[in-house]
């Protein structure tokens, strides 16, 4: 599979981890990585020009990955493709904690049988689908982004100070468009920001 690596990195760096972890991708898995790190100061512009690199490349799929993330399990791309095909899922996205903080909120959404939206907040014992995940890590099939139009990420302002992030909305529009999305518990994530902090699965 070709996958295109998308790290937006605001600095012009990586985290060391991030580093290890793409060496052990190339080193370890049968797939053809490329990678992009746009440095943009906008994050949905940084989004929309993998997006287009990719489709103009012939990429696969693109593998959203935040520049201060690190997986040790060099297989995870491998699961996050599986967790795919297994639930019929063309976004598959890791399951790491939404704040650097010991609440228990996640970077995914479900649906709560009221039918409102809210951030998962019970860590999954399996893979399973959502109703949208995180570009901290995540998977993104090109057929999706073949049906969205452009631009395919962008920040939704909503009264009283609350937005839809890029990521989520990009989620929202693949689910009316007929895509599923899931979420993949099955290996750690790091975080290596001020505060750092673990999923375990």
């Amino acid at each position: 599979m070709k996958i295109l690596v998308s790290t937006p990195a605001y600095s012009r760096s990586v985290d060391i981890e991030y580093a290890k972890m793409m060496l052990n991708l190339e080193r370890n898995t049968k797939h053809d990585y490329d990678y992009l790190f746009p440095v943009s100061s906008h994050i949905s512009r940084n989004r929309n020009m993998c997006v287009l690199q990719a489709l103009k490349d012939g990429h696969d799929a693109v593998l959203f990955v935040d520049s201060d993330i690190g997986i040790q399990d060099f297989t995870f791309v491998d699961k996050l493709i599986e967790t795919g095909y297994k639930l019929n899922a063309r976004i598959i996205g890791g399951c790491y904690l939404m704040k650097k903080s010991d609440e228990t909120v996640y970077v995914a959404v479900e649906k709560l049988p009221n039918g409102k939206i809210d951030n998962l907040r019970t860590k999954p014992d399996k893979p399973r689908l959502v109703e949208g995940c995180g570009t901290g890590c995540m998977l993104v099939f090109m057929d999706v982004f073949r049906k969205l139009s452009d631009p395919y990420f962008s920040i939704i302002d909503k009264a009283n100070l609350e937005v839809d992030p890029e990521d989520f909305w990009m989620c929202f529009n693949a689910i009316k468009a007929g895509f599923n999305i899931a979420i993949d518990p099955r290996f750690s994530t790091n975080h290596f920001g001020l505060k750092a902090w673990t999923h375990q699965p």
